[in-house]
C-alpha cells in the first residue's frame, strides 16, 4: 500500500537523514507514522525508495543532496534522474574543481590587497597623526606587503589557500570598514577602537605570513636557523589569535552592515578560529616534515625574512 505524507515539516537535518536510513536498513516495511513528514516526499512507496537509497550511487552523493532530492521530489523516477544528473555533472566537473577554487582564493587575495592598500592610503592622508593611527596605518601597508608575497605564491599552494576563505573575507571587510569609518569621520584619530583595529589587522597579518612562508618552506635550502624562526613566528601568531577570540573586535559600518553586531562578531570568532587552525596546521607540519637543512653553502636560506617582504616604509 502506497504511504503518503501530506504534510510537510521544515528543512531536515542530516542527523533526521541518517536516523531514517539506518531504520530503512532493518526493514523494508515501515508504519508511515514513523516516516518524518516531508522527509520522503508525498506519494514515495517504501519498495521503490528502499532500492534507491540503498544503491551505491545514491550513497555516494554529498549528504546535502540527497536531502534536497528527498525534500522536494515527488516520484522515485524524478528522483533517480535527479541523482543521476547530480553524479553526471559531478563528474564531469571534477577534474576542473581543483583550479577554480585556487582561481577563486586568488581573486579574495587580489580583492583584499586592494582594499588593504585603500586603506593604507586614506590613514596616510589624516594629519596630525595620533601613534595609535600610526600604528594602524603601519598594519595596513604590512598586510598590503604581505599579500603582494601571498599572490606570487598562491598558483603553487593551492592546498593552504582554500583554508583562508573565510579569513580572507573577514579581513576585507574590516579594512573596507575601518576605511570608511576613517574617511566619514565617524571614527576621529583618537578614538580607542584604533588599536584593536590595529591589533585585528595584525593577527590577520601574521596568519597570511606563515600560510606564505610555508608555501616556500620546501623549495629553498633552508638552515636550521629558519626552521626555529618560522615556528617562534607561528607561536607568535597563536598567542595574538587566542587573545583576539577572548573578544573578537569588527569595525562595523553601517553602510555596510548586512546582519546584526552580534552575528558579525560571531562570524569574526568563527574567523579567528580558522587562523588558528590554519596556524596549528603549520607548526605541525614544520614538526613533522623532513626538510633538508643545508650549511655553509652561500645560496641557503638563513632567515626566515628572506622568505618575507620587507615590511618597509617605502610603500607608495
Amino acid at each position: 500500500m502506497p504511504y503518503a505524507c501530506s504534510v510537510r515539516a521544515p528543512p531536515y537535518t542530516l542527523d533526521d537523514y541518517h536516523s531514517l536510513l539506518r531504520r530503512l536498513q532493518k526493514s523494508h516495511e515501515l508504519d508511515p507514522i514513523d516516516i518524518a513528514p516531508g522527509l520522503l516526499a508525498s506519494n514515495f512507496i517504501i519498495f521503490q525508495i528502499f532500492p534507491l537509497i540503498m544503491s551505491p550511487t545514491f550513497q555516494t552523493l554529498a549528504p546535502e543532496i540527497i536531502i534536497l532530492v528527498l525534500e522536494n521530489l515527488s516520484d522515485s523516477a524524478t528522483l533517480l534522474a535527479a541523482i543521476l544528473s547530480c553524479r553526471h555533472v559531478h563528474n564531469a566537473v571534477k577534474p576542473y574543481i581543483p583550479s577554480v577554487l585556487k582561481s577563486i582564493a586568488i581573486s579574495q587575495i587580489i580583492s583584499l590587497l586592494y582594499d588593504s592598500y585603500a586603506l593604507y592610503k586614506i590613514l596616510r592622508s589624516v594629519h596630525p597623526a595620533p601613534i595609535d593611527l600610526r600604528d594602524l596605518r603601519d598594519q595596513a601597508r604590512f598586510l598590503t606587503q604581505t599579500l603582494v608575497a601571498l599572490v606570487g605564491v598562491a598558483h603553487y599552494c593551492a592546498g593552504d589557500l582554500l583554508p583562508l576563505e573565510l579569513p580572507l573575507q573577514q579581513c576585507d571587510i574590516q579594512c573596507t570598514s575601518i576605511a570608511l569609518n576613517i574617511a566619514d569621520n565617524i571614527v576621529q584619530p583618537r578614538d580607542s577602537a584604533i588599536k584593536s583595529w590595529a591589533n585585528t589587522l595584525s593577527s590577520y597579518n601574521m596568519t597570511f605570513r606563515v600560510v606564505t612562508v610555508k608555501a616556500k618552506l620546501a623549495s629553498f635550502p633552508l638552515s636550521g636557523d629558519v626552521l626555529q624562526q618560522y615556528r617562534s613566528m607561528i607561536e607568535e601568531a597563536q598567542s595574538d589569535l587566542n587573545d583576539q577570540i577572548k573578544s573578537p573586535i569588527v569595525a562595523h559600518h553601517l553602510r555596510l552592515e548586512t546582519s546584526n553586531l552580534q552575528d558579525m562578531v560571531l562570524r569574526e570568532k568563527r574567523s579567528i578560529e580558522q587562523c588558528l587552525h590554519i596556524c596549528n596546521g603549520a607548526l605541525e607540519f614544520e614538526m613533522t616534515k623532513e626538510f633538508k637543512v643545508h650549511k655553509g653553502q652561500p645560496t641557503v636560506i638563513s632567515s626566515i625574512n628572506e622568505l618575507l617582504p620587507e615590511e618597509r616604509q617605502g610603500l607608495t
